[in-house]
């Protein structure tokens, strides 16, 4: 006998008895509760199947049918972790007697777990815990690495996030919330966005600074900084798009972590759509405005 594949919790462990009663077989079994960490291992499996989905769409050549991909992958995450803990009452009890279901050890939506190869491997960015209660000063300062700011004369020169996709993961939340003008906000989770801004510019030929200083408030605990970006854009006809200004506020959480990305363009994202279809055309229109 084997154990039906939709019940979950359970298994089939005693060996078959055969008996015979007037020539018929007669098998019996007896149904056991699995632990808490094998129903913990089907669920973790079926979050793996999931990311391995999640991997599989990130590698989707078009940016736009590989967001909507992955979009719906963690829909599906989100859903299926949505439906684990608001029906405790119907896993716990294949967990055992005075076990519950401990929703903390879910996995999050792929989108929002730790990062991979968008890490950055330089040293203030290295793979570990979270930088939680840092001061407000300190994160300016790991942001202006971030834009590629040298504090020394050693560094190597690097581009911006903005262009590579790679930043200091340990200061940011991985479900923060990053908004402004694209289309293609807001994004929720530091790997989903990092994933489409590494393939947003062609990092050889794009650039993005921080113009002027980087401002900060103590007391309402956001950074600001202003930047410039320009370069080509990695679409099959790799438009080079004139330089735009515009800003980003990193706003900090209770520990001290960016859990909300605002940027603000100077631009229209009418300007900027045009631009990018049409340059030509959007230089006729806006030199004459």
């Amino acid at each position: 006998l084997r154990p039906n594949k939709f019940m979950i919790g359970t298994r089939c462990s005693n060996k078959i008895e055969k008996a015979s009663r007037n020539g018929v077989i007669i098998a019996s079994h007896r149904i056991e509760t699995v632990p808490q960490i094998d129903l913990m291992q089907q669920i973790n499996y079926k979050f793996d199947q999931i990311e391995h989905l999640y991997i599989k769409a990130s590698k989707i050549p078009c940016p736009f049918f590989r967001r909507r991909a992955s979009d719906i992958i963690d829909n599906i995450s989100l859903t299926f972790r949505f439906l684990l803990i608001r029906h405790k009452t119907i896993i716990d009890p294949f967990l055992g007697e005075g076990m519950m279901l401990d929703e903390n050890l879910l996995p999050d939506c792929p989108g929002c777990r730790a990062l991979g190869r968008h890490i950055s491997s330089e040293q203030y960015s290295k793979i570990g815990a979270k930088l939680k209660g840092l001061e407000v000063h300190e994160i300016a300062n790991l942001i202006k690495y971030d834009w590629g700011t040298i504090h020394s004369k050693t560094e190597k020169k690097r581009n911006s996030y903005y262009i590579t996709g790679k930043l200091n993961s340990r200061i940011y939340r991985d479900d923060c919330l990053f908004d402004g003008p694209d289309p293609d906000m807001p994004v929720r989770g530091l790997r989903k966005y990092l994933a489409a801004a590494s393939h947003l510019f062609e990092h050889s030929k794009s650039y993005a600074k921080i113009i002027g200083d980087v401002q900060y408030n103590s007391d309402l605990r956001y950074v600001q900084v202003r930047w410039e970006i320009g370069g080509v854009l990695m679409l099959p006809w790799r438009p080079k798009v004139k330089p735009w200004t515009g800003q980003t506020i990193y706003h900090l959480d209770k520990n001290s972590l960016i859990h909300h990305h605002e940027e603000s363009w100077d631009i229209s994202v009418i300007e900027a759509f045009i631009s990018t279809v049409w340059p030509d055309l959007a230089k006729q229109i806006w030199s004459l405005s």
